[in-house]
């Protein structure tokens, strides 16, 4: 992380902003992945379609 991603970080953080979650690792459908903290939810049975697309997927991008 640069200087400046860490500046910008520090000064949300103070203001109770999280700007870049931590990277974690996720075991999801038997695939390992690095996520940003929060970004699988186990609890949420409506996404079944992601699923599907994340099994044979090397990147997923959930744009809303």
């Amino acid at each position: 992380m640069s200087w400046i991603d860490e500046s910008l970080n520090t000064l949300l953080k103070r203001n109770g902003i999280d700007y870049l979650l931590e990277l974690v690792a996720v075991d999801f459908l038997g695939k390992d992945f690095m996520v940003r903290n929060g970004v699988v939810d186990y609890g949420d049975y409506d996404d079944a379609w992601m699923l599907a697309i994340a099994f044979d997927s090397r990147n997923i991008f959930d744009v809303g």
